[in-house]
């Protein structure tokens, strides 16, 4: 982030300093003496606070989280619908086992029952968080976000 007194300036965008227009791509390669000659100053990015888990920014730039019990209990249902969602396709072959007696393939079964018991571990691994962050790492990351794979 660049910012002149109270304006902030986008790298992006051209901008005019005592007459003179600066293309908006010299910020990114402008020397810290540069910068300090025309009074920018050069500071991190405010965080980027992800909408799911926090309120926004306070006037510290640091994200307020979310009541952490609320999210805990968003996110289980949450899981328990994903989990419906993706066995809601194969819902027939039991339909069809009560309906006329065919029962489905044991792999089909199988694979229904790994969707329940993973769905049950990653709404265990939800309930033992302790905060808003250990949430959002969890149900962000490449666990929470894989699922048995359906059989052929």
């Amino acid at each position: 982030m660049f910012t002149r007194g109270p304006e902030t300036l986008d790298p992006a965008k051209p901008f005019i300093i005592d007459g003179i227009v600066y293309p908006g791509k010299w910020l990114l390669e402008a020397t810290d003496d540069q910068l300090r000659d025309l009074g920018i100053t050069r500071s991190a990015d405010p965080p980027n606070c992800d909408s799911r888990f926090y309120w926004g920014l306070d006037q510290n730039n640091v994200c307020i989280p979310k009541k952490h019990g609320d999210l805990v209990t968003r996110w289980t249902q949450a899981t328990h619908q994903r989990a419906n969602d993706i066995l809601r396709p194969t819902d027939w072959v039991i339909v069809r086992q009560l309906d006329n007696g065919i029962a489905p393939d044991e792999s089909m079964t199988d694979w229904r029952q790994a969707i329940r018991d993973a769905a049950e571990e990653k709404m265990a691994k939800i309930a033992v968080t302790y905060d808003t962050y250990q949430l959002q790492v969890y149900v962000t990351g490449s666990e929470y976000n894989t699922w048995p794979e359906k059989p052929a």
